[in-house]
């Protein structure tokens, strides 16, 4: 999988979909992808389950969507609150997964802890939970901080329109969460949100934000250590037997 042909597919759609540096580590980390059969897309786009598709041949796909747009992409399609345990407990009850991403939703979630409890619950076991969200210690976080700035990345509800960043965590506050929650951290990278502009206007504030310094964002993130990244996928799995 290239970033050419993730830019391809939001063309194709007229859609388009935060940092995909991180479907290419998640392309290149699983390498058993044909014995995975039922994939929840949990905060789902139809960009995000079309290349979630591409990774996973022959999967079922089921799309857990936290705004009121439909995913036409997927196999089935929903609109839920992701913190609502009652909810995902009767939306997904006899329902288990061998894999659920949750790509670029966390941060946008009020108390998350809970609806990822819920969620793990309807893994296999051997399943694995895989999440991206940025990461709170980077290194444009932390230069905001020395001038005295608003955190990067942190974007409270009604300051502005169309910013909804209310939960970040560090790479050591997310591990910890997924150990507490009973799954094994397997591996942790990083990835930049620098992107290139598409030949149509987007609609997401994160793949806009990525047309700004661009190379220069590139570059560092080539260079940076982990806990400096923009963004962090953290790939765990859910143990075969009770701890």
């Amino acid at each position: 999988m290239t970033l050419d042909q993730i830019y391809d597919w939001e063309y194709q759609l007229r859609e388009s979909v935060g940092p995909k540096q991180r479907f290419i580590l998640l392309d290149k980390f699983l390498s058993h992808k044909d014995q995975f059969r039922t994939v929840l897309d949990a905060g789902g786009s139809s960009v995000t389950s079309v290349i979630l598709r591409k990774i996973f041949p022959d999967v079922r796909i089921i799309s857990a969507n936290i705004g009121s747009e439909s995913n036409t992409q997927a196999d089935s399609s929903i609109n839920i609150d992701l913190t609502d345990t009652t909810l995902i407990e009767r939306a997904f009850k006899g329902t288990y997964f061998d894999l659920i991403f949750m790509g670029e939703v966390f941060e946008h979630l009020f108390r998350p802890y809970a609806g990822l409890e819920a969620l793990i619950k309807t893994l296999k076991p051997g399943g694995y939970l895989i999440i991206t969200t940025p990461n709170l210690a980077n290194i444009y976080a932390r230069a905001s901080l020395l001038l005295g700035k608003s955190l990067h990345q942190y974007r409270p509800i009604g300051r502005v329109a169309n910013e909804d960043h209310v939960t970040i965590v560090t790479r050591a506050e997310m591990v910890e969460v997924l150990h507490h929650l009973g799954l094994k951290v397997m591996s942790v990278k990083g990835y930049s949100y620098a992107e290139k502009r598409l030949g149509f206007e987007m609609e997401s504030k994160g793949a806009r934000s990525g047309l700004k310094l661009r190379r220069t964002r590139l570059l560092l993130d080539s260079i940076l250590p982990l806990n400096f990244k923009e963004g962090l996928i953290y790939f765990a799995k859910k143990p075969t037997e009770p701890t």
